[in-house]
């Protein structure tokens, strides 16, 4: 079992059996407990882009025995690591897989995104395994599906996915900004009322009132 925990809150560290995100984002709380939507979903795809590149750092090549084994069930005996059937990574990245685990929950004061997988095998292929007793080898080798929460790793990727929310919400708002004034300014009503009710639900929903309110002072200004 493996979690990914995006705490959208103030500094804090949250560990579960996985991975950790601690506070992906500090400005990002001030779009509202939906944006953890928006944080899980580019996690997920971060975690895809992980197992395709296999790292970084790089996962270590299969064990000899391993690769004997995949070979005989048909598979390709070195690659691509950890995707045998890609069963693991889809529990992980697909809301639909029956061995996905997704839950948003906010609270008071903090929204928290929890993303994960209820597949047994996912601890031990994540942080890997001891050498069997009285053995120098034959453990399972650490293969990070999401790296050690607090490490400059985990810090960088989720720097990465911080800008990319922020640009994109702040994209599609200016998009629908400008898509209202034009329609405004050419007095077609209909197509600026539909365009502005799109404005209020999208800021309901990733903000609140007070930003719906500073959408439309622009937009009155504009005019």
């Amino acid at each position: 079992m493996i979690r990914i925990v995006l705490r959208l809150d103030q500094p804090t560290f949250d560990r579960t059996i996985g991975a950790v995100i601690e506070n992906i984002v500090a400005g990002l709380k001030t779009f509202g407990p939906k944006a953890a939507e928006l944080a899980v979903a580019k996690v997920q795809d971060t975690v895809a882009d992980r197992f395709l590149d296999e790292g970084p750092p790089q996962w270590h090549e299969l064990a000899i025995y391993t690769q004997e084994d995949r070979e005989r069930q048909g598979y390709g005996p070195k690659e691509p690591i950890l995707r045998r059937t890609g069963e693991l990574m889809r529990s992980i990245i697909d809301q639909s897989h029956d061995l996905n685990v997704v839950r948003i929950r906010t609270y008071k004061h903090r929204t928290v995104g929890v993303l994960g997988t209820d597949d047994p095998r996912a601890s031990w292929l994540q942080w890997g395994t001891d050498p069997p007793a009285g053995a120098d080898e034959g453990g399972i080798p650490a293969r990070w599906m999401w790296p050690p929460g607090g490490g400059e790793l985990e810090i960088s990727m989720i720097t990465a996915i911080e800008k990319e929310l922020i640009f994109e919400v702040l994209a599609n708002v200016e998009k629908q900004i400008n898509a209202a004034i034009d329609a405004l300014r050419q007095n077609k009503m209909g197509l600026f009322r539909k365009f502005l009710n799109g404005l209020i639900a999208y800021h309901n929903k990733y903000g609140g009132p007070e930003y719906a309110c500073k959408t439309l002072c622009v937009i009155a200004m504009a005019h």
